[in-house]
């Protein structure tokens, strides 16, 4: 069974976009992922990351990236909407790598209601509003 996981880079950055990134897999090859030392990025030094970037590349079958800008970032803070953009970028990638079930990491402090809305998302395409729709990445 093809699955895949979904997380962010940047949420909160000051510069810069937010990057959704996702990648899609088969469930018998996730151990060759925690073999090579795939885990959370923020234990791994930057060269720890580039290194694996290339092996995690290799293994799995798939991956998708949307980078959303400062500007779509702005305009949906202010709007008091920035996870229901990022749920829209993650329903996006989601989507696009076609797994039978997914993995993501929410930003909102209600897990499953952050799941459920990325889920709807990904089934109809349709946002909670026309202002938090993914544009082309």
């Amino acid at each position: 069974m093809l699955v895949c996981g979904v997380d962010d880079a940047g949420r909160g950055s000051v510069l810069g976009p937010l990057v959704i990134a996702g990648i899609s897999i088969e469930k018998n090859k996730i151990k060759q992922l925690v073999k090579i030392g795939v885990k959370d990025s923020k234990q791994l030094s930057p060269q720890s990351r580039e290194r694996l970037y290339e092996q995690i590349l290799s293994i799995v079958d798939g991956y998708s990236v949307a980078k959303i800008s400062p500007k779509i970032i702005d305009k949906s803070v202010s709007k008091n909407l920035l996870n229901q953009l990022e749920a829209n970028y993650m329903a996006k990638v989601i989507k696009k790598l076609e797994a039978g079930s997914s993995y993501v990491d929410s930003c909102d402090v209600n897990p499953k209601r952050f799941g459920l809305y990325i889920s709807n998302i990904a089934k109809t395409g349709k946002s909670c509003c026309k202002r938090c729709q993914p544009t082309g990445t």
